[in-house]
Formats: structure tokens, C-alpha cells, sequence
């Protein structure tokens, strides 16, 4: 369903290009907030809420895929606002950004799932927009 032109000087592309074809639907991408391990509790004047996330990946194509799959965990600018990562599920994270790489292969047939939780802390007065 792409439509479009373009002019790609072969002068200045290195080695590789990288082109979107566009989404595979033999592969398939779910993202799932898990409600056993979120929560929200109040601790003296903070409160304390739980996220976790399960991310899975199903490949119905005849051929092992590789695939990287990326996701972020909030970043506090405010000082009184503090996030905790409890655990990646073996992604790369990088700090500043708070976001999570992971590299995988999934053979024909075969998902693959990955966990990751984390907490944030902030005081009860403020209402924090955009964590739902």
C-alpha cells in the first residue's frame, strides 16, 4: 500500500539502505500490560505504582525470522518524580532515554515473549498524565 517516488543518489549511501516494504502480517507483535504485577499503593505521602508489560512475538512464516523489538520506559524530568526499572527482560536499556532494545530470532511457528516492569514513586498530591 505504499505509493510513491523517490531519487536515491548512489554517491551518497554507504554500503546497506534500508527500505521499509511495509508490515508483515505472517508476523505478529502484541504488547500487554500484565495486571497481576501492577499496582498502586500509598506509602506516607508518596505513592507507588507497578507497571509490567509482556511483549510477544509470533511468527507464522515458513522461515526463521530475526527481529528487534523496541520499547520505553518513562523518564522523569522532575526531581520529585522518581522510576525504578525492576527488570528489563533481558533488553538493552539505555539509560537516558529509558529505552529497551532486544534482538531476536523466532524460528517458523514458534513465539517468543519478553517481561518488563518497572515502578514509579511521586507524591500523592501530583497526578501524573500519560501512564495508563
Amino acid at each position: 500500500t505504499f505509493v510513491g517516488k523517490t531519487f536515491i543518489d548512489p554517491n551518497s549511501i554507504q554500503d546497506t539502505l534500508s527500505i521499509s516494504m511495509g508490515r508483515d502480517k505472517r508476523i505478529v507483535v502484541k504488547r500487554e500490560k500484565l495486571k497481576d504485577f501492577s499496582s498502586r499503593k500509598l506509602i506516607g505521602t508518596n505513592q507507588r505504582a507497578s507497571y509490567a508489560y509482556e511483549i510477544s512475538v509470533r511468527n507464522t512464516k515458513a522461515d526463521a525470522i530475526r527481529i528487534r523489538v523496541e520499547d520505553q520506559i518513562p523518564v522523569s524530568q522532575n526531581s520529585l518524580i522518581e522510576v525504578t526499572v525492576l527488570e528489563t527482560g533481558g533488553a538493552a536499556y539505555h539509560k537516558g532515554n529509558g529505552k529497551l532494545d532486544w534482538e531476536m530470532e523466532v524460528s517458523p511457528n514458534e513465539t517468543k515473549s519478553v517481561v518488563y516492569r518497572y515502578e514509579i514513586k511521586y507524591p500523592k498530591d501530583k497526578t501524573i498524565a500519560g501512564l495508563e
